[in-house]
This record gives structure tokens, C-alpha cells and sequence, in this order.
């Protein structure tokens, strides 16, 4: 390569300093578990027959029920988020006011209870999560 050309790729694609990455990249990395909120009730009979009617009708196979803050909410699980936005299409064909939610902040840690899991509260305490 020409010294000229040189100076000009250099000036042109800067390489990026060591030790850092593209904020993608840091996306990527962290492991984040998607779900697709697809309806929400105060009673778990009414949250099965949401899951069992409009999922099977969404083709999106098995969905679960969480309780977060007080209300049962169906939520089809998925890891990855390409898959999370196909799945998100498909069930507001069925139900247009599902959403979509990164399962590691709206509900980091459940408990199984049987037939649905119980979203616990996550405490913060200074920059500390607990």
C-alpha cells in the first residue's frame, strides 16, 4: 500500500481502542432471557384459560403464568430476541396490547408455586442488589 492510501484508511476507518467494545457487543454478552406478556388477570383459573385459548391460537406452543405485583400475567418465554419479536407479531394478531419484557429486570428471580411462578421482589440496598 502507498504511503498516501495509508494516511487515508487510517484517517478514514479509525481503529478502535484497545479495551473496548461496540455497545451491540456488550449486548450481546449479557444473558437476557426475553418474555411476551400476552394478557393478565387477579385470578391463576382465569390465567390458565387465557394461556390455553390464545396461545394455542397465536401458535406460540407453551406460555406461563408469573404473578407480578399481586396480578398473574401469561407470558410466553423466549431466549433470544429476534425470536422474542416474531413471537411479539404473532400474539398482537390475537391480542393487540401484549408487550414485550427483558425477563432479567422485570422479573429476575421467580419462585415455582405449582402452576405459575411468583416473581420476588428484587431489594436494592446502595449499589448493591440482594
Amino acid at each position: 500500500m502507498l504511503p498516501d492510501t495509508q494516511t487515508a484508511v487510517i484517517e478514514k476507518e479509525p481503529f478502535p481502542k484497545l479495551g473496548t467494545r461496540p455497545p451491540e457487543a456488550a449486548e450481546q454478552d449479557r444473558a437476557v432471557t426475553w418474555g411476551v406478556v400476552l394478557g393478565a388477570t387477579p385470578r391463576i383459573s382465569e390465567a390458565r384459560q387465557i394461556s390455553t385459548e390464545n396461545v394455542s391460537r397465536m401458535g406460540l406452543g407453551q406460555a406461563d403464568a408469573f404473578r407480578r405485583a399481586g396480578v398473574f400475567r401469561i407470558v410466553k418465554v423466549v431466549v433470544s430476541h429476534p425470536e422474542a419479536e416474531d413471537a411479539l407479531g404473532r400474539a398482537r394478531n390475537v391480542q393487540p396490547s401484549a408487550y414485550l419484557v427483558d425477563m432479567t429486570k422485570w422479573c429476575p428471580t421467580s419462585d415455582p408455586k405449582g402452576n405459575y411462578f411468583e416473581c420476588r421482589e428484587v431489594v436494592t440496598i446502595g449499589s448493591e442488589r440482594r
